[in-house]
């Protein structure tokens, strides 16, 4: 029997919510119960062939954050992440690796978005740290340590990954922001909104997390961690962020620090991030292949 292609996309959408195998890399959706948050909090994992096949094999982690509105389904169904993961192991551009999304929404992502910071009620970063990390790396045996972990996102994902990298830099190797949320534009202003605003928190905790500010008045030892970490960012020429994003280049330049911009032409959109993520997971594979071995 032949499937239509409107058929096939349907039948593969409602594949990611269980797991499939994009071909030597798995799909998997789970939850885990968070203690900190009081509730089920679900994942989307990218795994390799290997990990079912090899029990005594140990990968390299990467967290990949989804955007402001998105979930942690975003980067395997409107991100292709699986399928971009084949394609480079298929080219021998990239190695076993496991890529792990987790949602940072509220009960109801489109009504709220908490977000990735701890605010009022939404202990979600000392969730990352204490829970979600510990445990799926113990799941699927991976990372352990900062030479075999990376963090890279979107939009709100990238101005998370930026703030976690930042202040964990003895966690992360590297940090991959793309079209990053590192600082709210000049045109939105938490404090103008309506305290019912859903998004207004959120507003509040990245304003609050500013991180060209953060690199600016940080001290010399924060300065000499934040040298341990690879740091990379992509945005578009076209994309509302490309501003802070250049404002926080010019920090880290300022400091000292290695940051690596690169700004190509696009907008703050899915065609832009698909095109990024495969420079992002070959540049992290470099990095992890070329770290000291690790014991685990």
């Amino acid at each position: 029997m032949k499937l239509n292609r409107p058929l096939l996309a349907i039948i593969s959408f409602f594949a990611t919510l269980t797991g499939y195998s994009a071909g030597g890399y798995r799909v998997v959706t789970d939850t885990i119960h968070s203690r900190i948050l009081n509730a089920p909090r679900a994942y989307t994992a990218i795994v390799p062939e290997a990990y079912y096949s090899n029990p005594e094999a140990h990968f390299p982690i990467v967290y990949l954050l989804h955007g402001m509105w998105g979930d942690n389904e975003d980067w395997a169904v409107k991100g292709r992440a699986a399928e971009i993961c084949d394609s480079l192991a298929a080219a021998g551009k990239l190695a076993d690796v496991v890529l792990v999304t987790p949602c940072a929404g509220g009960e109801n992502p489109e009504i709220q978005q908490h977000g990735y910071f701890n605010i009022p009620g939404w202990a979600y970063e000392d969730f990352f740290f204490q829970e979600l990390v510990p445990q799926l790396e113990r799941k699927y045996r991976a990372g352990g340590s900062k030479a075999n972990r990376a963090i890279a996102g979107l939009s709100m994902g990238g101005g998370g990954t930026t703030v976690y990298a930042q202040r964990h830099p003895d966690m992360f190797c590297a940090a991959w922001a793309m079209s990053a949320l590192v600082a709210l534009p000049g045109d939105r202003k938490p404090e103008e909104m309506p305290e019912t605003s859903k998004v207004r928190p959120y507003y509040i905790s990245v304003r609050d997390r500013d991180c060209a500010k953060y690199v600016s008045e940080a001290s010399p030892e924060t300065i000499e961690a934040l040298k341990t970490v690879k740091w990379y960012q992509d945005c578009g020429d076209n994309d509302f962020l490309r501003d802070v994003n250049l404002d926080y280049y010019k920090a880290l330049r300022g400091a000292g620090i290695d940051g690596r911009l690169t700004v190509r032409p696009g907008a703050h959109t899915w065609e832009f991030w698909q095109a990024s993520l495969p420079n992002a997971l070959m540049t992290l594979d470099t990095l992890f292949k070329t770290a000291a071995p690790t014991n685990h």
